[in-house]
């Protein structure tokens, strides 16, 4: 034979272990190449998404074991986070959501784990390797021992490219370990959807997926994912008729066998032109025969909106914040941030404003606050200037030929103050209310009025608390609408006909302790408490995220409590001013 391929050579003996060191150095050798590669894939610019994803795996892959790092600052200051109580331990697990920095003009997304530990009042980062990739707009929901995490979008640094999830992962709480569930056979990819527990499965609804390319697609269809059997249902298919449109950013809760479905927004473009729609509907969904019914608008329902926040209570339904756009002249859009509370009663169906009352201490404090905007007051007045307290107590001279924003009503004491009429119907309301709709609606009331009106407000033997008792009871459904409608106040609409400070419910007087107006929320409820953290509002033209952190007993309601005030942004800057926004915030769907 010749030297062909074919002939063998003759074997040389091989050292001990020699074939081993061999497999080991090349495997060494291409885990050093996959670095590199993985490295050079994360070097990507401000509009590639896959290269925040690789630097995510690269230092995901750093990570080994499980880290538990307790009593640690607080989560920085972001948006549409999950923001998800434990059912008996009392924590609150905060997970990714995202922050924009309007320096940098970046947007920045999040996938780190929180637990806040509400009878401490600790923070814990959790460290846990190989779990979910960076997301915001997520859900995530708690079942026995588990935390699940369904969907969810990541956006690049300049906010050019998008990509949405359809993964399910499932985090277990005794072991703190990671585990990616199986999604063969479920939603497509979406973001802005919703998610309950049903006995052992999960519900979800809605959402919505853009790409980018402006055809962004809603969704109005319902999964159910039985978590013992891990396997995905679809209840009820995309485009069926008999339910709620597509919508994305609404909120759901479920009491008995029956999930509501509250608002939500949907937006198309029509040519050049960007339309939308804001959903202000109630839906509710049999769970046993999946059969869908309208529920019918009854009570004291909030104006439309979107981004608020929703959380459940015993037999209601609670809802805060949220943002309403009115489009003015031109491509000028004004913006109104809410602050107020509603509950929906399920029993019932009809909407109530939540009234958080003011203790008489609180009173008192609120009151020897105003001492000295009071004295400063009359020798303005005596001036022919109209005067308005701010939060500091501070007296601010308004223009003596503005409208008066209230009309003549009789107090407790005899005296009297003045507020104006639309079309003729009535409106006594506490002073909280009035001096808040006054400035928001850029009008103007005195402080000693204010205190006069707060004290009438709590008592209930005053001819001002009857009134608005009276009329809480007599204007409903269309008529208070179209007061609301009517009721003007220095170009902006005001709320002094249709919100809780609207009859005088909301008694709390204007500097008490309480929330911002903000939209998109995270609330969350542990026993009776109502748990508030983050949410965006604008400033300046910017959009900036929050990290104050309240608690608000729902039970008592005795005021809200400041457990950590906001660090971010130039918000304290702005405390003065009515939360409201009308220099062209734009709402989002991801709420």
């Amino acid at each position: 034979m010749g030297s062909g391929r074919d002939k063998r050579k003759k074997a040389k003996p091989k050292a001990p272990g020699a074939g081993a060191e061999k497999t080991s150095r090349k495997t060494e050798k291409n885990e050093g190449k996959a670095v590199k590669r993985a490295a050079k894939a994360a070097k990507g610019g401000d509009d590639d998404v896959d290269a925040l994803l690789a630097q995510f795996a690269l230092e995901e892959k750093a990570k080994n074991n499980a880290d538990i790092r307790e009593d640690v600052a607080p989560p920085s200051a972001r948006v549409y986070a999950s923001f998800t109580a434990h059912p008996t331990s009392g924590d609150i697990y905060l997970f990714g959501g995202e922050f924009f920095d309007g320096t940098a003009d970046k947007l920045y997304t999040f996938a780190d784990l929180y637990k806040y530990q509400t009878t401490r009042n600790i923070w814990s980062r959790i460290i846990i390797p190989r779990g979910p990739a960076l997301r915001t707009s997520h859900q995530t929901v708690l079942l026995k021992q588990y935390l699940y995490v369904f969907g969810g979008e990541l956006t690049s640094l300049n906010q050019s490219s998008f990509k949405h999830y359809r993964d399910l992962w499932r985090l277990d709480l005794e072991s703190f370990k990671w585990e990616q569930l199986s999604s063969k056979g479920g939603p497509i990819a979406r973001s802005g959807h919703r998610m309950v527990v049903f006995k052992s499965k999960l519900i979800l609804f809605g959402g919505f997926h853009d790409d980018g390319t402006g055809d962004a697609k809603y969704f109005n269809d319902v999964w159910e994912y039985d978590t013992e059997e891990h396997t995905w249902a679809c209840r009820s298919s995309a485009g069926a008729g008999g339910g709620p449109a597509p919508r994305g950013g609404c909120q759901v809760t479920l009491h008995g066998s029956v999930l509501f479905v509250f608002g939500g927004h949907t937006a198309w473009q029509e040519g050049k032109q960007e339309m939308e729609k804001v959903h202000d509907d109630v839906w509710a969904l049999d769970l046993q025969t999946w059969q869908w019914e309208k529920v019918k608008k009854a009570g004291m329902a909030p104006t439309p909106r979107t981004s608020f926040a929703l959380v459940t209570h015993k037999k209601r339904a609670i809802i805060f914040g949220g943002v309403t756009d009115q489009h003015g002249k031109g491509d000028h859009m004004f913006s109104t941030l809410h602050d107020e509370l509603y509950q929906f009663n399920f029993d019932s169906r009809r909407w109530y404003p939540v009234a958080v009352r003011v203790s008489a201490k609180q009173l008192a404090k609120c009151s020897q606050d105003q001492q000295p905007a009071s004295s400063n007051a009359s020798q303005q007045r005596s001036e022919g200037q109209n005067v308005v307290s701010t939060d500091q107590g501070d007296a601010v001279a308004g223009s003596s030929g503005q409208t008066e924003a209230v009309q003549s009503a009789q107090l407790a004491d005899g005296s009297t103050a003045q507020h104006d009429n639309a079309e003729g119907d009535p409106s006594v309301q506490s002073a909280g209310g009035i001096t808040d709709a006054a400035q928001q609606s850029g009008q103007s009331i005195q402080p000693d009025l204010a205190d006069k009106l707060s004290r009438a407000g709590v008592d209930k033997e005053s001819a001002l608390y009857k009134a608005a008792a009276r009329i809480q009871s007599r204007f409903r459904g269309y008529t208070v609408r179209k007061a609301y409608k009517a009721y003007q106040l220095g170009g902006k609409v005001s709320e002094l006909l249709y919100s809780p400070a609207l009859y005088g419910i909301d008694l709390s007087a204007q500097n008490m302790p309480k929330p911002r107006a903000r939209c998109s929320p995270m609330l969350a409820v542990v026993g009776n408490t109502l748990w508030l953290f983050g949410g965006t509002v604008e400033i300046a033209l910017d959009d900036v995220s929050l990290d104050d952190l309240w608690a608000l007993d729902l039970n008592k309601l005795d005021g809200w409590r400041c457990i950590k005030e906001n660090t971010s942004g130039d918000v304290k800057e702005s405390m003065d001013s009515d939360g409201d926004s009308d220099s062209g915030h734009s709402t989002n769907d991801s709420a």
